[in-house]
């Protein structure tokens, strides 16, 4: 099997809703096959520890935060553009 490198991103750490609890299954699900699988979240909140919890590697984005705010926005972008050309 071919080692993949797999990356999500999500905008909230705070709340633990549908789309995290999605993205927690499926990059812990990859993860335990084998894939090096990273998370970047905006914040610190719980959903950063369920995701440690299942031994997936997270980072958290400074400028990545909800609602829209084009200042942090184009922060972000180029905040996660560097993450992901270093994680490549």
């Amino acid at each position: 099997m071919t080692k993949l490198r797999i990356a999500f991103v999500i905008t909230r750490s705070d709340a633990v809703g549908g789309a995290q609890i999605h993205v927690r299954d499926l990059a812990g699900a990859l993860h335990d096959q084998g894939h090096v699988v990273r998370v970047w979240v905006g914040g610190q909140g719980p959903f950063v520890e369920l995701l440690r919890q299942r031994g997936v590697e997270v980072r958290s984005l400074r400028h990545l935060v909800a609602p829209i705010d084009p200042h942090h926005d184009l922060r972000a972008v180029l905040e996660l553009r560097r993450e992901l050309a270093a994680f490549a």
